[in-house]
């Protein structure tokens, strides 16, 4: 449960009502899912910053996307 909640803080759904109960309904593999979706959007998050001229000492705050996760690239160009 732990590691989704963190995985949440780095998706940016941390500010969503649901966020204490994110993961309770999750099977192991729609966590997994979740979690290396999350990984890999805020670290792609943390290339188009640092490509835009941000600092590399930065903090790179994400949102949630409030849509379905399926593509990764689809979220991440509305949040920045």
């Amino acid at each position: 449960m732990e590691l989704i909640q963190l995985a949440s803080q780095l998706n940016g759904d941390h500010v969503l009502n649901t966020y204490p109960d994110i993961g309770r309904t999750m099977t192991v593999g729609e966590a997994n899912r979740y979690a290396e979706d999350a990984v890999a959007r805020f670290l792609e998050a943390g290339r188009i910053a640092l490509r835009a001229g941000a600092n590399e000492s930065a903090l790179v705050t994400m949102r949630p996307a409030l849509t379905s996760r399926a593509s990764m690239s689809s979220g991440l160009s509305s949040e920045l």
